[in-house]
């Protein structure tokens, strides 16, 4: 799998055409509409965006994960995944292109209190789970400021958040549950899991140390790693526990890296 390496962490956009931006696209629209009227300008226009833009990506994940995914996986059908903090069923989503394109299916698990109901509606095929995931379980509390991507149940985010988004709403004590623990209860038995994606904000490394890593490996994993340097990405306690499971990174956009099973591989 070749290697695959993005700094960038602004979210992709769509694109448009400037026609009508900026004084001299402005005179040159005048122009020709002057010289070939309307029709033959809004003709025009649409033959030239269909060939500039024939070759587009849909994104619904905040940095393009899914078209990493997508590209990795070469079109298969029907796979299987497991989504760690999904958040929302499409909204900066590194599954929801699977499941809407190439019918994949799995377990959606999210802390966020009535997070179940919109998948339950938008995606009937997964499995959605309210819970929040510890190497332990234990009661934590779930630090709320509503809708938000970036509610935590990691106190030293939650001041930081703090500081920008106020107060949290809510702060929820809640009971923890190991990701083992639902994989074992939820899972197919020797179901092949195809694709991982952990985003919890602060407590990705609870997350990964409460898997067994014997019984449930993914072929690709996707976490978020918060650093802008390759030197110390590779000394991060995740990037570093990943390793020493016999995982390899083969992407990185920032914040997510992207790890390859090398036990299990093609």
């Amino acid at each position: 799998m070749p290697f695959t390496l993005a700094l960038t962490s602004q979210k992709a956009k769509s694109a448009k055409l400037p026609w009508v931006k900026g004084s001299k696209l402005s005179q040159l629209k005048n122009i020709f509409i002057k010289w070939f009227g309307q029709t033959a300008f809004t003709s025009t226009k649409r033959i030239l965006d269909g060939l500039i833009f024939s070759y587009k990506k849909i994104i619904y994940s905040q940095n393009g994960e899914d078209c990493f995914i997508e590209n990795y996986f070469k079109g298969k059908k029907n796979g299987t995944y497991i989504d760690v903090g999904s958040f929302h069923p499409k909204q900066f989503s590194n599954t929801f292109k699977l499941y809407d394109s190439y019918h994949w299916s799995g377990i959606s698990i999210d802390a966020r209190p009535g997070s179940s109901v919109l998948f339950n509606k938008i995606r009937p095929r997964d499995l959605a789970i309210e819970t929040p995931i510890s190497n332990i379980p234990t009661s934590l509390e779930y630090f709320s400021w509503g809708d938000h991507s970036e509610n935590t149940m990691d106190p030293a985010q939650a001041n930081a958040l703090e500081k920008t988004l106020g107060p949290p709403l809510k702060v929820i004590t809640m009971q923890t549950r190991t990701l083992k623990s639902i994989l074992d209860s939820h899972l197919e038995k020797n179901k092949i899991i195809d694709l991982m994606s952990v985003d919890v904000e602060g407590l990705d490394l609870e997350v990964l140390k409460s898997n067994d890593w014997k019984s449930y490996r993914p072929k690709l994993l996707v976490v978020e790693i918060f650093t802008d340097k390759l030197s110390l990405l590779r000394t991060h306690p995740v990037f570093k526990f990943l390793e020493e499971n016999n995982y390899e990174m083969v992407g990185w956009l920032n914040p997510s890296v992207i790890f390859e099973d090398q036990l299990n591989r093609d």
